[in-house]
């Protein structure tokens, strides 16, 4: 038998040091998470309708506009369904923020009314627009601050909820 001075004739000390070698390896790099779009994460999702607010210059009422408490409107990656609009299964979107008492004034409701139902400034603005050629479902605009959006259709603007 030979015997060499390195020490590596031992089949069994060859392997404790070629495992013991595995562990002085840099470990491998973590997973990548998949960043989360901001925009998504605060529009995307079931709503309802919580509450509404009248236009100034509506003819509908209290009780015409309550009957769509609790309707479903759903904001999906790639489109959204509401009860005023129907459904668009791809749509685009546009971001912008704006000031609370500007939006107030451009929908002719009352600002206070709208800090009541827990909305803050400033809000921001999102209009959906459907892609779909086959159809014609109008844009939805959505005004989102917190958990909170509004949105308005026929002289009514809804309080959604998630």
């Amino acid at each position: 038998m030979v015997v060499r001075s390195d020490g590596f004739s031992n089949p069994a000390r060859l392997l404790a040091l070629a495992m013991a070698g595995a562990g002085c390896l840099p470990p491998d790099a973590p997973p990548q998470t998949p960043s989360v779009d901001p925009d998504a994460a605060a529009l995307v999702h079931p709503w309802r309708v919580d509450a509404h607010l009248l236009a100034k210059h509506t003819s509908l009422s209290d009780a015409d506009a309550a009957q769509h408490h609790g309707r479903p409107v759903s904001i999906r990656q790639t489109g959204y369904t509401t009860p005023w609009q129907g459904t668009c299964e791809e749509s685009g979107r546009a971001r912008r923020e704006r000031p609370l008492a500007e939006v107030a004034a451009e929908l002719s409701i009352d600002r206070p009314g709208v800090l009541a139902l827990g909305f803050t400034d400033p809000l921001v603005e999102y209009k959906l627009s459907c892609l779909d050629p086959d159809r014609r479902t109008p844009a939805l605009t959505l005004y989102v601050a917190s958990a909170r959006a509004l949105t308005c259709f026929g002289g009514v603007c809804y309080a959604l909820v998630h």
